[in-house]
């Protein structure tokens, strides 16, 4: 009697084993892509913030940032002013930089927001290398913006005064997440 019992049991436990593997066999390709779709999706949602030196100097000179920093771009969009914004990735390599200028009549009437035209492009930033721009501090609309690629990751920088955090130096700087910054983050 128990002989049969167990093997009762051993059956049953191979039946159940079997099942198992059958549902597997049968649902492993649904649940690979259940899970690399919300694997996208976690991608695109989580925020990337890279390391950044960006300072504000105001009634400054050219010679005195020249000497504190290397600089591999100076860009003065408005000569009659003394404030300058000092740009540098410390540990990443800056590609595709772009200065984008603002144009009032290109302003989208469905999305509201701000267009701007390519003005210029500049070569690639070497990490412990700064760019330099001259230009005032804009309230409102920023005249201009700088964009640019780190680790294909895309970053946009405008020359804008926020008062509400009370400094216009940052260490941390937020990315956008693209589908080129998705293909580098998984072949690498």
């Amino acid at each position: 009697m128990i002989l049969k019992n167990r093997e009762k049991e051993s059956d049953m436990n191979q039946l159940l084993n079997n099942s198992f593997i059958d549902f597997i066999k049968e649902f492993s390709p649904l649940i690979t892509i259940i899970i690399f779709i919300l694997g996208i999706i976690f991608f695109f949602k989580r925020s990337k913030y890279y390391e950044v030196e960006y300072k504000f100097y105001k009634n400054t000179k050219y010679e005195e940032l020249f000497e504190k920093y290397a600089i591999a771009h100076y860009i003065e969009l408005d000569k009659n002013v003394d404030t300058f914004f000092v740009i540098g990735f410390p540990k990443y390599e800056i590609k595709n930089l772009k200065l984008y200028e603002y144009s009032s009549n290109k302003e989208s009437v469905l999305s509201n927001k701000p267009k701007y035209e390519l003005k210029e492009s500049y070569t690639t930033v070497y990490p412990d290398q700064y760019i330099v721009v001259r230009t005032h501090d804009a309230e409102g609309i920023p005249p201009y913006k700088l964009k640019f690629r780190v680790n294909s990751d895309i970053i946009e920088i405008k020359f804008l005064y926020n008062g509400i955090y009370g400094t216009r130096n940052k260490n941390n700087i937020k990315a956008k997440r693209t589908f080129s910054s998705l293909l580098f983050y998984i072949i690498k």
